[in-house]
């Protein structure tokens, strides 16, 4: 048999099942490539055709609306009309300018009661202030000299004791 003479008919990659003939040069008559689509089936509607396929066949991937996630730091996704989107934030149809905080502080507890919007400046001030009488977030005063007057630096040391720390790390003190 010569090269190039056997055709072999592949099936289009869309998911209709539909053999796709080989193309066939008009100068000698062989097969010069397999095409992985019908014409017309191409990649514009591909995406489309799959997950309806998907849904058909009751894949796993092809989740219902109102279907749920959950993320490893505790937040939940909803699947809705427009996507997927928190679940605390579609509670309480939060504008995109506020944030949703959480009172309890556990992000899978979606509960209205527990739910609060806010802008960001006031969020902030809630998650990044610091307590009353408190140096820093672990911190009453520096580990070292025991002082308040110099900012935080690093674990637990004010500014001048984490430096000593690190050039006599580094072998210049």
């Amino acid at each position: 048999m010569r090269k190039g003479t056997r055709t072999v008919h592949r099936l289009c990659q869309c998911g209709c099942k539909q053999q796709v003939p080989p193309t066939i040069s008009k100068t000698n008559g062989q097969v010069t490539r397999y095409p992985k689509f019908i014409a017309g089936h191409g990649n514009k509607d591909w995406g489309k055709r799959w997950a309806d396929r998907l849904a058909q066949e009751g894949h796993p991937n092809s989740k219902p609306l109102g279907s749920k996630q959950s993320r490893a730091d505790g937040y939940i996704k909803i699947k809705t009309q427009d996507g997927w989107i928190y679940e605390h934030r579609h509670i309480l149809n939060a504008s995109p300018d506020k944030i949703v905080h959480h009172k309890d502080g556990n992000p899978s507890n979606n509960h209205p009661d527990n739910l609060e919007e806010m802008t960001i400046e006031v969020h902030q001030q809630i998650h990044h202030s610091l307590p009353k009488n408190q140096w820093s977030r672990k911190f009453f005063a520096c580990t070292e000299c025991s002082t308040t007057i110099r900012k935080h630096s690093a674990k637990g040391l004010c500014t001048r004791c984490y430096q000593q720390q690190q050039a006599a790390l580094k072998g210049f003190w």
